[in-house]
């Protein structure tokens, strides 16, 4: 029963952490036009996964131990973010105008 309490309470502080990147993917989705349109769910998901990637592979020093590891993640996750929507938004951009002019 412990376990499961932990587990649910790791849960839900990654899912508040996660928060801002979410609204930021949220935004992201309402404002593009169709064509440039993502989930918002499932990137928030690849970014906080991104976030974990980059925290082994930088082999971060966590000062004040796993408290400090929300913090990481936070940070991470809206570093990614920021990243991966210009960087989507150009890779779909060429996609469809490739596909344009292929068409023509």
């Amino acid at each position: 029963m412990n376990s499961i309490i932990f587990i649910l309470t790791v849960v839900v502080i990654v899912g508040f952490l996660l928060c801002p990147s979410f609204i930021i993917w949220w935004f992201a989705y309402l404002w593009m036009p169709a064509n440039y349109k993502l989930p918002p769910y499932k990137m928030t998901l690849l970014c906080l996964l991104l976030s974990f990637l980059t925290g082994m592979a930088l082999n971060f020093e966590l000062e004040s131990g796993a408290a400090s590891g929300g913090v990481a993640i936070l940070v991470l996750s809206l570093c990614w973010t920021l990243i991966m929507i210009p960087a989507v938004t150009v890779i779909r951009y060429i996609l469809n105008r490739s596909r344009s002019h292929g068409a023509t």
